[in-house]
């Protein structure tokens, strides 16, 4: 079985986030969402409200598993036997600190291999730092995040 891992804080959920995780999921046959957590981060949602949002959207889609880790994420993926990861990339600094962090990772975990998924064009100027502002804000998310995740956005910013 082919398993991939897609970390992220997904601090929220945006429809880039939703749009490569499409694209690997066609190309695999189980894909883990992992949602990262980071004592150097502070977050919008916990991390059980995150992995809710997720579950919510993809309404138990069998192919995708949702879970929480706190570390490197190369320590879950050795205890959980999986070896490839996935990263998108929407602009030239991002594809950049990927590129440095595999080559971490490779020294981490000598099996690992890192996919750079390229972000479609219309979701390279979103950014989970702007969904916040535009929602503190009352600005439109309709076209950023999915509804579920506009809904409680929404609702924390009241």
């Amino acid at each position: 079985m082919r398993k991939v891992i897609y970390p992220g804080s997904f601090d929220p959920l945006t429809l880039g986030h939703i749009n490569i995780i499409e694209r690997v999921k066609s190309q695999v046959d189980h894909l883990v969402i992992l949602v990262s957590l980071s004592e150097s981060k502070n977050y919008m949602f916990s991390p059980e409200e995150r992995c809710q949002l997720i579950k919510e959207y993809f309404h138990e889609d069998p192919q995708i598993s949702v879970e929480t880790h706190e570390g490197l994420t190369v320590n879950y993926m050795k205890l959980h036997d999986i070896k490839t990861i996935v990263r998108g990339v929407r602009t030239v600094s991002d594809f950049e600190m990927e590129h440095s962090m595999s080559y971490l990772n490779k020294q981490l975990y000598s099996e690992i291999e890192t996919f750079i998924i390229f972000s479609d064009p219309i979701y390279t100027s979103i950014s989970s730092r702007f969904i916040k502002e535009i929602a503190k804000n009352g600005g439109s998310l309709n076209k950023m995040v999915p509804k579920n995740v506009e809904k409680k956005l929404i609702e924390q910013f009241k």
